[in-house]
This record gives C-alpha cells, structure tokens and sequence, in this order.
C-alpha cells in the first residue's frame, strides 16, 4: 500500500514532464545545446529515493531525473557513491547536479538551486519504553544511529 501511494505521488509530481504547458527557459534551453550528456549523483543506498541494485541506479529522484532528460534530449551517467564523496565530487565539477541537496551554509557550493522537488518527513523509531521522546533534547544521553553527512544528523548532534 505504501509503494502505491509514493508511486501515486511521484507520478502527480512529474506530470508537468508530459504537459504541453512545460518549457525550458532560454538560460535552460542553451545549457542543454552545449551538453550531449549530464552526471548526475545517485547514492548507495538512500531508499526508495536513490539508490544503486545490482550496479542499476534506481529510485523516485532517478526516475524524475530521467524523465527530464528524456523530455530535454539529454543522455544520463549516474555516479554512484557515498554522500561526502558525491558532495565532493560535485563541488569539483566532476559533477553537472547532485540530488537532492539542501541549501546549507557550509556547503561552498556556487551553483544554482533548483526549486524544492522532495519534502523527507523524518521519523524516530524508538524501543517501546521510549515512546514517548517529543524533542530532540529528549534524545540527549541516548545511543543513536545517525547518517554521516546528513542534515538531520548535523541537527541533532548540535542540539
């Protein structure tokens, strides 16, 4: 059930792909006739939105990505790697974009944000007998599990 409503919301979100009301801007338009091709990041492992099975990118921003640039004639090279190591790569324009990525101070990134394509919901899950934490300060002298080089994880060991 779940798999069908992030599939019905993926789908809502790209119609504009196939609506005659799309077009590229002129700035857009031009960038797209120097390029045959685009790098685009994809991470190991950060399911269902991008991820690599089997030496396949996949996922809901893979699937959008390549819609786009089916729609913009443009071949697609995913490169698969960790998030520090994409974010690196990308800062030294080994990369064209990096999705998604936040808009954070201490990245020293001098490119174009495009409009917010994903709003992630973050979840705590807890043993039982810790239902009931309802702030992050609740968390402190808590052993956690956190991923390296994530917003979220930046926030919570600040708080």
């Amino acid at each position: 059930m779940l798999i069908r409503i992030y599939l019905l919301a993926f789908l809502f979100s790209t119609t504009f792909l196939f609506s005659n009301d799309f077009n590229f801007s002129s700035e857009e338009l031009s960038w797209i006739e120097t390029k045959k091709s685009i790098t685009v990041s994809n991470q190991v492992n950060w399911y269902p939105y991008a991820f690599n099975r089997n030496g396949v990118s996949e996922g809901f921003l893979v699937d959008y990505i390549q819609l786009l640039s089916n729609y913009a004639g443009l071949e697609v090279v995913f490169i698969t790697d960790s998030w520090p190591n994409l974010l690196s790569k990308f800062e030294k324009s080994e990369l064209d974009l990096i999705l998604p990525i936040a808009m954070e101070k201490n990245y020293k990134l001098e490119n174009f944000y495009s409009h917010k394509v994903l709003d992630i919901k973050y979840a705590l899950i807890t043993k039982i007998k810790d239902k009931n934490i309802i702030s992050l300060e609740m968390l402190k002298d808590k052993r956690l599990a956190l991923v390296k080089g994530r917003k979220s994880s930046k926030l919570i060991k600040e708080t």
